[in-house]
């Protein structure tokens, strides 16, 4: 079939704020549009008393629309939408900060995160899809350094230390994606 199937998800739980418990699912390939509804059902059915979603995802700067005469955002950036059930100013908003901007129209959220977006708002929960700006193919420093702007969220919810501090991001970075290679047998 093509496209392929998204890798099998790798899951992770820890405690969270409140005594609530964090559980993150680590999802190593995109999932096609045509199966992003059954994957939001699995992933939401899977942790039923699960209050806030949060989908980290990315969206490249070639593909971003901008309105007539305005110019693309540059690295870092962050921007997303979020259900209703986080009041009209978003999730940073109520968690004291952050950067994190409205994605604007007419750039639109497909697939995993659109799914997520639809079913969580259908059932009240609170979900964001978060999305890094990413400028090329690869992965670079910007597209995580963005994510940094959660970070008073996810210590609100419990999925952050208070005491962390922000990671050194080129060296995390050189840690999850090889050194690029001239050569053709790597």
């Amino acid at each position: 079939a093509f496209p392929p199937p998204p890798r099998t998800p790798r899951f992770y739980v820890g405690g969270g704020g409140a005594g609530r418990p964090v559980a993150v699912a680590l999802l190593e390939s995109a999932v096609p549009a045509d199966s992003a509804v059954a994957w939001s059902k699995a992933l939401l059915d899977a942790f039923p008393a699960v209050e806030e979603v949060l989908v980290l995802d990315r969206i490249f700067r070639a593909g971003w629309r901008t309105a007539a005469g305005a110019e693309r955002p540059q690295e870092p950036h962050l921007c997303g939408l979020w259900t209703s059930a986080w009041g009209p100013d978003g999730p940073l908003a109520q968690a004291g900060g952050g950067a994190l901007s409205r994605l604007p129209a007419p750039n639109v959220v497909e697939a995993l995160p659109a799914a997520m977006l639809t079913r969580c708002e259908a059932s009240g929960r609170r979900c964001l899809a978060a999305l890094a700006l990413q400028d090329g193919a690869h992965l670079g420093e910007g597209s995580i350094r963005a994510f940094g702007g959660l970070a008073p969220l996810l210590k609100q919810i419990g999925a952050l230390p208070e005491d962390a501090k922000a990671p050194d991001y080129r060296e995390a970075l050189r840690q999850v994606v090889p050194p690029p290679s001239l050569s053709i047998y790597a």
